[in-house]
């Protein structure tokens, strides 16, 4: 079954572009909010939770603008996650735009999981 592309865009005010850039891309950073632990050699990320290890590479990156990663146990190469910054001209408020996959039936949970966690990276920022 293909998996279904989708995006949520999380608002974040008063907060630096920099700073929120260095907690989706730095080590230090991601296990802040999206794992127990990472480590980043080159373009390939590992992430832990608990007993649990994942890996990912990057295969696109713009400094203070994008993240794209891909698990490396995802069958469609075309899958991916992604973060990704944009900032309001007017307001200079910065919007983070998750984009992920999931299959059609898993959409909600995947949408609740991003939420969870976005929580948690609002709350160690002060957002």
């Amino acid at each position: 079954m293909n998996k279904i592309l989708f995006s949520i865009e999380y608002d974040f005010n008063n907060v630096s572009s920099t700073f929120l850039w260095n907690h989706i891309v730095t080590p230090d950073g991601l296990a802040s909010w999206f794992a127990d632990r990472v480590e980043v050699n080159g373009k390939h990320f590992t992430f832990f939770w608990n007993d649990e290890r994942r890996t990912a590479t990057q295969i696109a990156i713009k400094t203070g603008s994008y993240i794209k990663l891909r698990w490396d146990d995802e069958y469609n190469k075309k899958n991916y996650f992604e973060f990704k910054l944009i900032q309001n001209e007017l307001t200079k408020n910065i919007t983070l735009v998750v984009s992920d996959f999931a299959d059609k039936e898993e959409i909600k949970d995947y949408i609740d999981l991003w939420d969870e966690q976005i929580a948690i990276l609002r709350k160690n920022l002060g957002a």
